[in-house]
């Protein structure tokens, strides 16, 4: 009945309306009559106006409202935009409603908060004395109100209960951690809370700590899914889970069993099939399916999350699964750069690019183009930048979507010990003096998947980087000898080269080697010559030099006869090694070089007679002969 009277007065009210003005456009939902002059109104314009009305009725309870609660510090002059508005009054009003929206959502603990908050400044500044007490004082405070699961999810407080739990002795820190375990789930994933977590990691028990963990048994997929959740867990996985927990931790990807009923029988996913027969296929699914979720969450940078990745992928590459694995494959694909900053994720990273067809291995290198310094220069990433030169059979892409940009920031390569990895398996491949020979087997399993043959393909690569590497070096030789480990680089690559290119290289790098003031990085105390690594360097070089010898090509041996200075000879002769180096130079050289390398060194047989080391014997021997 109230709707009808209501529609029956906004009809009349259209009626009148519609007699003194007449609309203009055509598109009105306007109907007339041709019998009666009255006009008609659809029900569509009815509903609309009633719509408004209400609209206009709940502002003006509003205002109301606001006026009772508020009285003089609520002002018209906020919503008429004829009046002036006084900033400083209007900021104080609005400090104001914000003290008051805040005493009425926290009716109960306003005044708790004043007083907690008073002691959180004094507990939180460095200098403070007597900080046991103060803790001892807030945790009563906090205790008896029995508000610490409140105050932990709110923005302002969850402060001041982590500042308790840094400063609070150990006692206090297992009470807190007992109050806070029925809530560590939704704290893992609260804006404010999560650092609670990571202050309780880091000062609480080793009891308390494992309690936590267990504490999260049940939800690990949910917690690995959140943005914020899924760092601390990977850091609870990585850093503070016993073996025990790991094994309990990955049982809630392989079944939703294992979720409820732990069995830590069950360590790997090939032992979660001896559970149920026939369950391989289903397990399989279930496992894609969370690693699925993860991907579309792009939560899949965390070590538990690769680890169960790793042994997926390497489960379902048999039977019926193997077409759902290469499906999920084509997902992993986007999150490559993810997976390269654990192990066993850039092993996964690596099968994923050994089981992609030639399309996707070129969508993957163009994915991996914008982050290509940092994995080269990664412990683990770098595995994967060797794997894709090692079996790419596109030696043209492989120089423009890696050696191209690689050379642009060849000096920060060339000072990282990951990059100079990459560099050393572009100049001399599977060296096993640089690579394990287990890690060289596992990079030849992917040459399966690939058709060139494996020595084209690595002296195709080698004859791209050969003259890049040339210019670098010209560019500044200084850093070739630098330390050792470049030292090493550079002799594998002056033992690939050959003629007039190793012949400018040696003459550049004997300026710097028979300088008197040549001394290694980081110690600036002793001579080069006498340092390990570098002697082990300059000996690898000058024992090649013999094959060159042969061959009839440049050496190095005789580029350094021609630079050493007398002042040099002295230098190298007071030392041991300097001795040796100099007895390898010799037997480097050939006949009519030697003889000259005994008319300059007639001069120093008196200190080579008084000197105690071998090194020195030996040389005079070599002089006198």
């Amino acid at each position: 009945m109230k709707v009808k009277k209501e529609e029956k007065k906004i009809r009349g009210s259209l009626e009148r309306s519609s007699k003194i003005k007449k609309r203009k456009d055509k598109n009105h939902i306007q109907k007339v009559d041709l019998k009666s002059s009255k006009p008609t109104f659809s029900k569509l314009q009815v509903l609309n106006s009633l719509k408004n009305e209400k609209s206009e009725n709940g502002e003006k309870l509003k205002r109301e409202n606001d006026k009772k609660m508020f009285g003089k510090s609520y002002q018209k002059s906020k919503f008429n935009s004829e009046e002036k508005t006084n900033w400083p009054q209007f900021k104080k009003e609005k400090k104001i409603l914000k003290i008051k929206r805040k005493e009425g959502k926290y009716k109960d603990l306003s005044t708790l908060i004043k007083e907690v908050k008073v002691i959180y400044e004094k507990l939180k500044c460095r200098n403070t004395p007597n900080k046991d007490e103060l803790s001892e004082k807030l945790f009563d405070l906090l205790l008896k109100a029995n508000c610490m699961q409140k105050f932990v999810l709110a923005h302002d407080t969850s402060r001041i209960i982590q500042c308790l739990f840094r400063y609070a002795p150990q006692k206090i820190r297992n009470i807190i951690c007992s109050e806070l375990l029925p809530i560590t789930v939704s704290m893992m994933q609260s804006r404010y809370a999560h650092f609670c977590i990571t202050t309780m990691l880091k000062y609480a028990s080793e009891d308390a700590i494992s309690q936590l963990i267990e504490s999260l048994y049940g939800s690990v997929i949910k917690l690995c899914s959140h943005n914020i959740a899924g760092k601390i867990m990977d850091t609870i996985y990585f850093e503070k889970a016993s073996k025990n927990q790991k094994i309990c931790l990955r049982q809630e990807f392989y079944s939703d069993l294992l979720v409820k009923m732990k069995d830590l029988n069950v360590q790997k996913l090939n032992d979660a099939y001896n559970i149920v027969q026939n369950s391989k296929e289903f397990i399989l699914e279930n496992v894609k399916n969370k690693l699925t979720h993860l991907v579309n969450k792009n939560a899949m940078d965390n070590s538990l999350v690769h680890e169960i990745l790793l042994e997926y992928i390497e489960e379902c590459r048999e039977g019926k699964s193997k077409e759902n694995c290469d499906e999920f494959i084509k997902i992993c694909i986007p999150v490559i750069p993810h997976l390269v900053t654990t192990k066993n994720g850039a092993k996964s990273a690596i099968y994923i690019f050994w089981y992609s067809p030639t399309k996707e291995r070129r969508a993957i290198l163009k994915i991996l183009k914008d982050h290509l310094l940092k994995i080269c220069t990664h412990e683990h990433g770098h595995q994967l930048i060797l794997a894709i030169v090692n079996g790419l059979d596109d030696t043209k892409a492989v120089k423009k979507l890696i050696i191209d940009p690689l050379m642009e920031s060849f000096h920060e390569i060339l000072t990282n010990q990951y990059g100079r990895k990459v560099l050393h398996w572009l100049i001399s491949p599977a060296d096993k003096e640089i690579f394990h020979p287990n890690f060289i087997n596992f990079l030849d399993n992917g040459l399966i998947y690939s058709k060139k043959d494996k020595k084209m393909r690595r002296n195709e690569i080698f004859e791209q980087i050969e003259q890049l590497i040339l210019e670098k070096i010209k560019e500044n030789p200084r850093i070739c000898i630098s330390n050792s480990s470049i030292g090493l680089l550079v002799s594998a690559f002056l033992k690939e080269i050959s003629g007039d290119k190793s012949r400018e290289i040696f003459q550049l790098i004997s300026m710097e080697i028979s300088s008197p003031t040549w001394k290694v990085e980081n110690c600036v105390e002793e001579l080069a010559i006498e340092d390990t690594g570098m002697h082990h360097v300059l000996k690898k070089i000058l024992k090649q030099d013999i094959t060159r010898k042969e061959k009839g090509e440049a050496t190095l041996a005789e580029e350094l006869l021609k630079n050493l200075s007398d002042n040099t000879i002295g230098l190298w002769i007071a030392k041991n090694r300097g001795c040796f180096v100099l007895i390898l130079l010799f037997e480097a050289l050939d006949k009519e070089k030697q003889e000259y390398f005994k008319k300059n060194f007639k001069l120093h047989t008196n200190t080579l007679e008084k000197s105690p080391h071998t090194g020195a014997k030996i040389l005079l021997q070599k002089i006198k002969s």
